[in-house]
């Protein structure tokens, strides 16, 4: 053990709760998180990225064209969640 290891009280019982915590039968969570935090985010800056692409020319006043790509990117989040939720409850509802 190192010296701050030293001066601690629970020293002792520190390994059995880091082994106890490695042998968790639970699921993996990584997953779940890349799903609800990960996709969302990268979905959002893709739809900016696209939609200031594809219509930089289409839109000459450079705040319409920002605001349309926030609008969209916020559209396409929301649509990404609802389908999210929509594909969860139906596999919840298959399972039971």
């Amino acid at each position: 053990m190192d010296k701050h290891c030293d001066s601690c009280g629970q020293k002792d019982s520190c390994k059995t709760i880091y082994g106890k915590l490695g042998d968790s039968k639970l699921p993996p969570v990584l997953l779940n998180v890349v799903i609800a935090l990960l996709l969302p985010l990268l979905f959002f800056i893709g739809t900016i990225v696209a939609a200031e692409k594809f219509f930089f020319e289409e839109i000459a006043n450079s705040l319409r064209r920002n605001l349309f790509s926030l609008f969209s990117a916020i559209a396409t989040v929301g649509l990404y969640l609802v389908i999210l939720k929509l594909c969860r409850f139906l596999l919840r509802r298959i399972k039971h």
